[in-house]
């Protein structure tokens, strides 16, 4: 398995683009601070990391983070899954139409919307703080919601 290891490159640059090539995996760990958006279209793992804008997936593309901030925007179209934990976004999360077996968000802080809409994932939304709604429409692989503290709706 190919492996890429970010030490700041992309601290600098407005978008950092993670490779597409099979089985490329990012991993970007210890005390990371990546400035501007990050596109991901393979598999990337972060760890106490802190990205200052938005984080996209694109098709193909997955997301294990933990101890992360992002500073923006979680959002996904046809990616594979996003495991998040102990984490916090200052923006949304967007996840629409993931195909992976199971995206999992837990113990993370979100200060915006959480949207999930056509997932066949398996959905867990599991023990956050939600500063906004959470929506589920036209999710197909199931929605698990518990112990979240919700300040707004539940839809």
């Amino acid at each position: 398995m190919a492996s890429i290891r970010l030490l700041g490159a992309c601290g600098f640059a407005a978008l950092c683009v993670l490779p597409q090539a099979a089985g490329a995996q990012t991993r970007c760990q210890g005390a990371l601070q990546l400035g501007g958006n990050l596109a991901i279209a393979g598999r990337c793992e972060l760890e106490d990391t802190e990205v200052r804008g938005n984080v996209t997936l694109f098709p193909g593309g997955s997301l294990t983070a933990r101890d992360v901030r992002i500073r923006g925007n979680l959002e996904g179209s046809r990616a594979d899954f996003v495991a998040m934990q102990d984490s916090r976004v200052d923006g949304r999360v967007d996840l629409q139409e993931l195909v992976g077996d199971l995206t999992s968000i837990a113990e993370t802080e979100i200060r915006g919307d959480v949207i999930l809409t056509n997932n066949r994932s398996r959905l867990e939304i599991l023990n956050n703080e939600l500063g906004r709604n959470l929506q589920g429409r036209g999710n197909t692989g199931g929605l698990l919601i518990s112990g979240n503290a919700i300040d707004d709706d539940l839809e």
